[in-house]
């Protein structure tokens, strides 16, 4: 049965340094976030606080504010943020402006550069006056994301945070991409294969959205019909999961002896965990089932044989709760195809 999910996430976060020099003086201080867990995404701000001042040029005090981005699913009890190695408008960020004077520094998780030249900002904490202070309202930005992701896992939430896809190798990138003829997903590129102009070869970054943990007692199913999608070659779902969490291996399956009747039926444990390991394409459900073209929300998850091939039992994170996560499932880039193979 799934867990109700509280009215709202409520968390403590960081908003400004201890930072102390002959220019400048900040302190070290924090504001609470009150996350409502409505259906949807959102956007939050907190409140400004006064966190220190300039030593000179007429002692302007320094005001800071945080603000975070969040995506909620009732329906799964599904938080999602933005991690911080994506480079996004939705990045967690620390916004710091002097008093009276209407330029903002926003300072995101990622690392951004310095405004130069007319348009540069009368305050800009990344400049020579302020050494490593752009640096380490970066960390408290990554901070800020931190802080929500463990939150909403004591609060029993699944948690997906956006990531670009880890690095890969040239040859390893073009077999992940999905090709397409007339709109219909085919398969993965396949190098041995030539394809006519009427094939259109997508981009991988169009279907990878980024990187899951599970809350303990999470169900999820199998995907019915996503045989065509996994390769079974390097690299491999699985190898793709391996290379997202630098890992070897997973030593085990996830789901390690235990399976659950969709219904409220009995839960089998010990089940009989057999073969290989895949990573299995689920849905966070009690219910293995079809998926619709383009849906999000698509999690792989290292499986094994046994649970992968069963569509009668849905599973749970007994022994691993990393997942990536897919979106645009069986979907051509909405940025628009690649160039057909020739």
């Amino acid at each position: 049965m799934k867990t109700q999910a509280p009215a709202s996430l409520t968390v403590t976060v960081p908003v400004s340094p201890a930072y102390q020099n002959e220019y400048l003086a900040i302190e070290e201080k924090a504001v609470t976030l009150v996350l409502p867990l409505l259906d949807g995404p959102h956007t939050l701000t907190s409140e400004l606080v006064q966190v220190g001042a300039l030593r000179n040029f007429g002692k302007p005090g320094l005001l800071a504010s945080c603000s975070v981005w969040y995506s909620f699913d009732a329906a799964t009890n599904c938080l999602e943020l933005c991690g911080s190695e994506l480079v996004s408008e939705k990045s967690s960020c620390v916004t710091t402006f002097l008093s009276g004077i209407g330029q903002p520094h926003q300072q995101p998780a990622y690392a951004v550069r310095p405004p130069v030249g007319p348009d540069a900002l009368l305050w800009n904490p990344d400049s020579p006056l302020t050494p490593g202070l752009a640096q380490e309202l970066q960390t408290i930005s990554q901070a800020i994301t931190s802080a929500l992701l463990q939150k909403a896992l004591e609060l029993g939430l699944t948690v997906v945070q956006l990531a670009p896809p880890p690095l890969l190798s040239a040859a390893q990138y073009k077999q992940l991409c999905p090709v397409y003829h007339q709109g219909r997903f085919v398969e993965f590129y396949d190098e041995s294969k030539t394809y006519g102009a009427d094939y259109i070869i997508g981009d991988f970054q169009s279907v990878y959205k980024g990187l899951a943990t599970f809350a303990t007692g999470q169900h999820y199913a199998n995907i019915i019909g996503s045989t065509d999608d996994p390769k079974h070659g390097e690299p491999s779902w699985i190898a793709l999961w391996r290379k997202a969490y630098k890992v070897a291996n997973p030593t085990n399956c996830s789901s390690y002896h235990f399976s659950g009747t969709p219904g409220g039926g009995p839960i089998t444990t010990p089940f009989d965990c057999r073969g290989r390991w895949v990573g299995g394409h689920v849905i966070l459900s009690d219910y293995a089932a079809e998926v619709a073209h383009g849906s999000d929300n698509i999690f792989i998850i290292p499986i094994c044989n046994a649970h992968n091939s069963n569509n009668k039992i849905y599973m749970e994170p007994v022994h691993d709760n990393r997942a990536i996560v897919l979106s645009n499932y069986f979907k051509m880039s909405e940025g628009g195809p690649g160039s057909p193979a020739s």
